[in-house]
């Protein structure tokens, strides 16, 4: 296998394939309830026999599946929403990035650039351009992307469990089930994790991005 693949396969098991497993997962626990659900798969799917090849690629197939329409109801639903959130995310990120290059140019007696936000291209063309110049660095940050990519995916599908969780609690006629009680609560600050990593990582992407293709553009020498 070429190694340009690694990559990629790497973003696909992060972003897509991991995410929509676990959020399977956590249907499977809300649907028929956390305690049901261990007993079930304790006595009559825990075999060997289970885990075979072609249930392990049903299962990844159905992962990236999933994981992939979740990613599209997140645009749809919240993008809108965190748009203007994400362009204040990515324009502090990359003035605070320029203000440190400048500072480090300054340090080592090197020109400065004298660059404003809108001097620079987008932050995806930046990037793209950094495969050409430092492999390891834009791979790093595509690792970077593919996480908030997954922060977004498992935003969604436990946003969809919750309502899943409420609906079969109500069906169970039951006012108290602590097992529901306790998955609603953890799904709960989980989102709201994933939602908050989701904003800090675009932090660091947008300002990783400038930063490293500054000084990669623009190459730095020994200090003087």
């Amino acid at each position: 296998m070429p190694l340009s693949f690694i990559p990629q396969i790497f973003y696909d098991l992060i972003a897509r394939v991991l995410p929509g497993m676990i959020v399977m997962v956590i249907w499977y626990l809300a649907v028929l309830g956390p305690t049901k659900a261990w007993i079930i798969f304790k006595t009559g799917h825990a075999g060997s026999n289970f885990f075979n090849f072609w249930s392990v690629f049903i299962i990844l197939v159905f992962s990236y599946v999933v994981s992939f329409i979740l990613n599209e109801l997140w645009h749809i639903k919240f993008e809108a929403i965190k748009k203007k959130r994400k362009e204040e995310i990515k324009i502090n990120s990359i003035k605070i990035s320029l203000d440190q290059d400048t500072k480090i140019r300054k340090s080592l007696q090197e020109d400065t650039l004298e660059l404003n936000v809108e001097d620079l291209p987008e932050t995806y063309v930046m990037h793209d351009n950094l495969r050409l110049h430092s492999e390891s660095e834009a791979y790093r940050l595509l690792k970077v992307r593919a996480e908030i990519r997954m922060c977004e995916v498992l935003f969604m599908g436990l946003l969809i469990t919750l309502f899943i969780n409420i609906v079969f609690w109500v069906s169970d006629f039951k006012f108290l089930m602590l097992d529901r009680l306790i998955l609603e609560i953890i799904v709960i600050i989980s989102s709201y994790t994933f939602w908050k990593a989701g904003i800090r990582l675009e932090k660091y992407y947008n300002g990783g991005v400038c930063r490293i293709w500054l000084l990669t553009n623009f190459p730095i020498g020994p200090l003087k």
